[in-house]
């Protein structure tokens, strides 16, 4: 009887043992699989359709050299990540404005906000006090396509702004982490542009 009950015990631990270790095991495998499900999700999002203030969209798409959009064939992309509480993003404003006004028909600059619930009357008021004339994306995918772009062009991972990223028929042409002078960027625009 005493065997059989020594028995008994260690076959209740050794259960124990392998009941409690497969259970640890399949929640580590669980939370292996949702990581991997959400690096999965995160991969596969490669389509952004960005909203502006004034109710526009823009669809980009990356690829593996770059972004690309249809809504702007022939165009120079630039995405612009800013903020409206940052100095040297507002600096940078009168800039940017004047190279869109001068290549109107050939390049795009698209803003992408990087604030979180920002009040779109406060943000209507930036727009015409800084007298914007292109594209700004109060998208709530503007988080998730900045960090790719960021990834991408192997900016710090803390997302500093301003970052400015030129694309020309989806090809990644330069970046500039930082506000930079006007007529550098003119310059990459027109070799963008092969002028």
């Amino acid at each position: 009887m005493r065997v059989t009950k020594t028995i008994f015990v260690l076959f209740l631990t050794f259960f124990l043992i392998i009941m409690s270790g497969c259970s640890k095991h399949e929640n580590k495998n669980k939370d292996i699989i949702a990581d991997k499900k959400e690096e999965k999700k995160e991969s596969e999002e490669k389509i952004f359709i960005l909203n502006s203030v004034n109710d526009g969209n823009i669809s980009l798409e990356l690829t593996q050299i770059g972004i690309e959009s249809k809504d702007l064939k022939d165009r120079v992309l630039m995405l612009n990540f800013f903020a409206t509480w940052c100095p040297p993003c507002k600096a940078e404003i009168p800039h940017l404005v004047n190279l869109q006004n001068k290549f109107k028909d050939k390049l795009q600059i698209v803003a992408v906000l990087l604030e979180e619930n920002k009040d779109i009357n406060k943000l209507k008021s930036f727009i015409n006090e800084y007298k914007i004339n292109y594209f700004v994306s109060i998208s709530d995918k503007n988080f998730a396509l900045a960090k790719k772009i960021y990834a991408m062009v192997h900016a710090p991972r803390n997302m500093p702004i301003p970052l400015s990223v030129m694309f020309k028929d989806g090809k990644y042409i330069i970046h500039y982490l930082g506000a930079v002078p006007e007529e550098m960027i003119e310059t990459d625009i027109k070799n963008a542009l092969g002028e």
